[in-house]
């Protein structure tokens, strides 16, 4: 399929400030903004997993890619390891320049005509259909239930994909900002007809449970069992998040072969470099490893979100199965000043308000280490009895 600016909406060229939308892992720009060290900042407003930090410092050093050639397109090592991860045919995986390259080689690939992203999930695919100019519907999932894929709320997204006729639908899990695992997915595939089913899974490697067992989270084989007549399905996944190296840029599409070969069609040559193709193989050999960094995660999450429950300000802290906490303000008080006040402190959180399908009032903060951790309580302590 060929793709022509000339058939974008007006609104997707209309420049930087349509292109960009708000993120978290802004580090760098504030510190440039502030004047001041980024090691003098704590950023608790990107979601990579910071346990695994030192062992992919160590790691990455003993890699030395061949820079002097053009990389292989086709990313064959780390395809065979990745296939292997997802226990898929090499033919279902394109390692892409991070999961947000997936997302538009994906949608521009498929181009449904009706998309409907159930929310709270990641902005830059309402973003990036709107570009792409494909109509957009949203269904959110109620905040009073914790943002739940419940038995209800699968009705309501087969009842909302009749209704608008939506030939795609997408959902992440474990939900980002939530950090939500949501186990009734093999239900929705199973309710769908003659739709595409896509997953957001970023966060599924390190998805687990209090008890720091590893999170029952659905994969794409699980979804394409279990998925109805006409079902077409695929997954995104990021090693960026699993593997600490948000600079690196590497993700990856696993899912039907058809899907794959659409998407593989879009997607520019050598956007994955030779050293993320080399690190990406490599760390994946040493998943043991950074699932032993993994240990401490249950009970720093678990800490962290007792002493953010006990702020003033704090209505509640979700429930999570990631290293990340949602955290409802009480009625009265707006992240975006919370996240200023904090910012003010050298402390960065993400505002939950531009979030696609988010309900206003949240916050979102990463489970770092415990020394950090100490540092944001003490923060937002400050900021919550200031301005509540």
């Amino acid at each position: 399929m060929t793709i022509l600016y000339s058939n974008l909406p007006p609104d997707a060229k209309a420049g930087k400030q349509q292109a960009l939308a708000p993120h978290g892992g802004r580090l760098l720009a504030v510190s440039r903004r502030r004047g001041v060290s980024p090691d003098a900042i704590v950023d608790f407003s990107n979601n990579t997993d910071v346990l695994a930090e030192s062992l992919t410092d160590r790691l990455i050093k003993t890699i030395a890619p061949e820079l002097r050639h053009y990389p292989e397109t086709e990313a064959p090592a780390l395809t065979a390891a990745l296939a292997a991860h997802e226990g898929v045919d090499p033919s279902q995986i394109l390692p892409t320049h991070g999961a947000a390259e997936a997302i538009l080689v994906l949608l521009a690939g498929l181009r449904p005509r009706r998309l409907l992203l159930v929310g709270p999930i990641f902005s830059e695919y309402a973003r990036t259909a709107n570009a792409l100019g494909i109509s957009v519907e949203i269904e959110p999932l109620d905040p009073d239930e914790d943002f739940g894929l419940t038995e209800r709320a699968v009705t309501s997204i087969l009842e909302r994909i009749a209704q608008t006729n939506a030939d795609a639908v997408i959902l992440c899990s474990p939900n980002n900002p939530t950090g939500q695992v949501y186990e009734r997915l093999p239900e929705l595939a199973a309710g769908l007809t003659n739709t595409t089913l896509l997953l957001d899974q970023a966060y599924r490697d390190m998805a687990m449970d209090d008890d720091g067992r590893s999170a029952t989270v659905a994969r794409y084989t699980d979804l394409a069992a279990a998925a109805g007549d006409g079902v077409g399905v695929a997954c995104i996944g990021s090693l960026t998040k699993t593997f600490a190296c948000p600079g690196l840029r590497l993700g990856y599409v696993v899912g039907d072969a058809a899907l794959v070969d659409c998407a593989a069609g879009i997607k520019p040559p050598w956007s994955v470099t030779a050293l993320a193709q080399e690190a990406g193989t490599f760390f994946l050999e040493h998943k043991a490893e950074y699932n032993a960094t993994r240990a401490p995660l249950p009970g720093l999450r678990r800490e962290l979100a007792a002493a953010i429950s006990a702020l003033p300000g704090v209505a509640r802290v979700l429930p999570s199965m990631t290293n990340f906490l949602c955290v409802r303000l009480r009625e009265g008080l707006r992240p975006g000043d919370v996240a200023h006040a904090l910012e003010d402190r050298l402390v960065l959180v993400r505002d939950c308000d531009d979030i696609t399908g988010m309900a206003p009032g949240f916050l979102r903060i990463q489970v770092r280490t415990a020394e950090d951790n100490t540092r944001l309580i003490a923060a937002l302590g400050e900021v919550s009895r200031s301005l509540v």
